[in-house]
């Protein structure tokens, strides 16, 4: 297609999208206007430049005389785009164009005119779905270009734009083009200092928008207002399945808030609220919230000053959900008991679905692996991470020795030799049989400690009397 013909096509569609009755904006206006004069240095022809004219990289030029067939693909677009504004070309764009569905151009200093040349090329280019261009600290006019590619093009289904430096004004006339989206899937502002009023855009952009599934406002400045806004827009949008809201300024008021709202959306799937102010108030809105909702499967509360009373709240809903799959609370201020509540609370749950509990960089002492252990006698896919293990020379901890009288003796021996990869064949006879007073010795040399009331549980017999000794190699297989 000449470039005549390209910018004609070009111009339709905007003909056709903002009719006479319905002018544009001056801002639509000049965007136009930009995107006609990058156009139109797009030569009849298709040859790419010859090296000496432009610091051009060299090996995506064809051979002499070789017609490339890169129209349809942006390259020439990109190419020529680049020229006419004074932009070095970047080798792995091009390839992109050519060969890949994604574009990635990150941490590169990339300017507005960069951007407009890359916009540029992907108005023609029908092969690309993912644009990337994380960590440019691009300004928001590059935020218009990119706007004006989403209006046009539909492939794009993933934008990531970490990392930069976008105005609200920037972030407004990027959420009001995605309100209309009809292609756009997965959108990153991750890490762009946006405040609560930009929050707002994204909440009306998700009033509006049908087809969003994946949002990341992570690494952001947004507060409890903020969260009051993106709150409304999750409990009315029936299509988003993921958000991510970590490493934000949200405290307990805006938790309620995305709670509230979540118990009453149906779609949601995965919610990332990691490193904000949870608390005991948080904690108890999550719990109402899990207990209402049965489609969310991935809950990442990690790093949000959730103290022992606090995850004890959740208990009731971890007896109860029947949809959450994966459950983060790492490195929040938790004791073994209040982590062996929440692994009891979760192996009664009829419904079995939680198969991954993160408590990372929070210590336990060993007897709390037992109760993650059984958990793993009734679905086998369980997963159960934590921090180091308590260790201590002598008497056992007071703490530890309380959640060792909640352990069924027989169960908990046998997980302590397989733990241990211990056997009792070195320590007693043929028979096997020992008295109670020889057992608690024996016991005590492998460093297992029972209370007197778990040792008489062993040796209860069928009809309820106290056995004499017990078969120990019987009962332990």
């Amino acid at each position: 297609m000449a470039t005549d013909d390209r910018l004609q096509t070009n111009l339709m569609r905007v003909k056709r999208r903002y009719p006479a009755s319905k002018p544009m904006t001056p801002s639509q206006l000049k965007v136009m206007e930009e995107v006609r004069e990058a156009s139109s240095v797009v030569p009849g022809h298709y040859y790419l430049p010859e090296s000496d004219e432009e610091e051009y990289d060299t090996d995506i030029e064809p051979d002499e005389g070789e017609k490339p067939e890169y129209e349809n693909l942006g390259v020439n677009v990109y190419l020529k785009t680049c020229r006419k504004l004074k932009q070095l070309p970047i080798r792995h764009v091009c390839e992109a164009l050519m060969e890949r569905t994604s574009i990635e151009v990150r941490n590169r200093g990339l300017t507005a005119y960069g951007t407009l040349s890359i916009t540029n090329a992907l108005l023609v280019n029908v092969t690309v779905t993912r644009l990337c261009l994380d960590g440019n600290a691009l300004p928001s006019k590059a935020l218009k270009y990119i706007s004006w590619l989403l209006t046009e093009n539909v492939a794009i289904s993933s934008l990531s734009l970490d990392e930069n430096r976008f105005d609200s004004e920037g972030i407004m006339e990027l959420c009001n083009t995605i309100k209309v989206s009809t292609t756009l899937t997965k959108l990153s502002l991750a890490g762009n200092n946006l405040e609560n009023v930009d929050a707002s855009y994204v909440a009306s952009m998700l009033l509006y928008n049908a087809v969003l599934q994946d949002l990341n406002l992570s690494y952001n400045n947004i507060s409890d207002e903020g969260a009051a806004y993106l709150a409304e827009a999750i409990a009315a949008n029936d299509y988003l399945k993921s958000i991510d809201l970590s490493w934000n300024k949200i405290r307990p008021s805006g938790i309620v808030h995305i709670a509230k709202a979540v118990k009453e959306n149906v779609m949601l799937k995965s919610l990332n609220l990691a490193m904000n102010g949870i608390a005991r108030d948080g904690c108890e809105a999550l719990s109402a919230m899990l207990l209402n909702n049965d489609s969310l499967m991935f809950l990442n509360i990690s790093n949000s000053r959730i103290k022992d009373l606090d995850a004890s709240l959740l208990v009731p809903a971890l007896l109860k959900n029947d949809s959450l799959r994966s459950l983060n609370m790492s490195y929040n201020t938790i004791n073994s008991s209040t982590l062996v509540t929440l692994l009891q609370a979760i192996r009664r749950n009829e419904g079995r679905a939680l198969n991954f509990l993160d408590m990372s960089g929070i210590l336990i002492f060993r007897s709390v692996q037992f109760f993650a252990q059984q958990i793993k006698g009734s679905r086998s896919v369980f997963k159960f991470n934590h921090g180091d293990i308590v260790t201590y020379n002598g008497t056992m901890a007071e703490e530890e020795q309380q959640l060792i009288k909640q352990c069924n003796p027989l169960e908990l021996l046998r997980w302590y030799l397989n733990l241990k990869r211990l056997s009792f064949d070195p320590f007693i006879s043929s028979t096997g049989h020992l008295r109670k007073e020889e057992l608690q010795t024996l016991l005590k040399r492998i460093g297992l400690t029972l209370t007197p009331s778990q040792l008489d549980q062993l040796y209860l017999t069928g009809e309820g009397t106290t056995a004499e000794t017990i078969d120990i190699k019987a009962i332990i297989v």
